[in-house]
């Protein structure tokens, strides 16, 4: 996130940072599997940049009059799905923090920008990772919940578990779902759901 330096005091930029970590805010209270919440937990960040230098057209950003610049990157193939939720995420963030909150929503002053990251331009523990990659490495809690037999929550009625990352799909209309061997499959995405189908190919068990 980049702000002017010296519009955002240390407590505001500790607010804005939990808000934007909040998975329950993230996911609209969407519950899912609490393995792979602590997943998704260890990959996010929130870093504040403070421009020495920042104009627009308009002429100088500073504190008296503040800006927000906010980039938020995700593979490039979970772009499309994810950049209308972080939109409204963010902004309802920056909305909840400012000192004059309808400003963020009615003034150009909020910019976010959801970048993808390019497939296998992503690298953790040493490894690249491509975005089936993270898949897996945020479901694997959940998937070895499953085979051990542990239980989870308690899922609402009318949901099930992505077969793949853990988040809890409530099954509707407008759910991405795979109907197979008799069984409704729930997915967070359309991403998740094409994983699923390759693996499928592949042989592996459900």
């Amino acid at each position: 996130m980049f702000v002017p330096r010296g519009s955002v005091t240390a407590e505001r930029r500790e607010r804005l940072a939990r808000r934007l970590t909040s998975l329950d805010g993230l996911t609209g209270g969407e519950a899912m599997h609490p393995g792979t919440a602590a997943a998704v937990r260890e990959v996010m960040h929130v870093v504040f940049h403070e421009p020495e230098t920042w104009w627009t057209a308009d002429g100088p950003v500073d504190a008296r009059n503040p800006r927000y610049l906010v980039r938020v990157h995700v593979p490039n193939a979970w772009r499309k799905d994810l950049s209308e939720p972080f939109v409204r995420f963010v902004t309802d963030a920056l909305a909840e923090t400012d000192e004059e909150r309808r400003r963020v929503r009615e003034e150009p002053v909020a910019e976010v920008h959801v970048i993808g990251v390019p497939e296998r331009g992503y690298g953790l523990r040493g490894r690249v990772l491509g975005a089936s990659d993270l898949v897996t490495m945020l479901g694997d809690p959940f998937r070895r919940s499953q085979e051990s037999g542990e239980d989870g929550p308690l899922l609402p009625e009318g949901s099930v578990y992505d077969p793949m990352c853990g988040a809890i799909v409530k099954l509707g209309p407008d759910a991405v779902t795979l109907e197979r061997d008799g069984r409704t499959y729930g997915f967070c995405c359309e991403h998740c759901r094409r994983l699923f189908v390759a693996e499928r190919r592949e042989g592996r068990p459900c």
